[in-house]
């Protein structure tokens, strides 16, 4: 046999731009685009699913089924741990979907439960606005860090009392909005308190959605706590 002839594929030593290296718990990639390309990004590193922040899930209405629970899929910090919701039979099915045991399924009247499941560390509270103030209080007796959904409450004495029920529980409390966070939003924030382009005279905002049957909860006052000034002017 001739000592010319090529070496096989499958004897050929792999790259390191094709299989990567472990550092600090991690796997890593040298960047193999070119100079004209961004890097490509490094891989996701999840944390184990038990060192994860387990999340009550509190309501199974449209928000937390299209968009939030879906979201926990790609999360790395965070998994769903329970849900509590006024429908037994939905709640049981909601939980065979996303791997919730049974016995972590909890009616808006069992909230007290919720401290002798150790797998929940905080409560996503994802309920009408009229209801946020009654669920907070019950979700921080037990011990719970509490995230609710915005607007906060229906009035401002409603939010202080959510922020004392808090306080005094020894829990943390924070609504669930993200403009604040977003770099683009905090540079130009950052822009307009800095007086930088001057005094700011006018500020307008639109925002239009077409609504559909009447018979939902954004159109019941006592549930929805003012239209659409709080709900997105917040």
């Amino acid at each position: 046999m001739s000592d010319d002839l090529p070496v096989s594929g499958a004897n050929l030593p792999p790259s390191p731009l094709d299989v990567g290296t472990v550092r600090n718990g991690r796997v890593t990639f040298p960047n193999w685009r070119g100079d004209a390309d961004p890097p490509e990004p490094e891989p996701p590193a999840p944390l184990p699913p038990d060192e994860r922040v387990g999340f009550a899930i509190m309501g199974l209405g449209r928000l937390a089924l299209g968009q939030i629970l879906p979201a926990f899929a790609q999360c790395r910090l965070a998994r769903p741990v329970a849900l509590i919701s006024g429908d037994v039979e939905k709640a049981r099915v909601v939980a065979a979907q996303y791997g919730i045991p049974p016995d972590a399924v909890y009616g808006y009247d069992e909230c007290d439960r919720l401290s002798r499941n150790d797998a929940v560390r905080a409560v996503y509270v994802v309920t009408p606005n009229g209801l946020h103030r009654e669920h907070v209080r019950a979700v921080a007796a037990t011990g719970r860090h509490v995230l609710c959904e915005k607007p906060m409450a229906n009035t401002s004495d409603e939010a202080r009392a959510m922020v004392a029920d808090c306080a005094a529980a020894g829990v943390k409390l924070m609504i669930a909005y993200r403009c604040q966070y977003e770099p683009y939003n905090r540079e130009l924030a950052e822009h307009v308190q800095s007086g930088r382009f001057g005094r700011p005279r006018l500020v307008v905002a639109t925002n239009t959605q077409v609504q559909g049957a009447a018979d939902q909860w954004r159109h019941k006052p006592a549930l929805a706590g003012g239209g659409a000034l709080p709900d997105i002017g917040l």
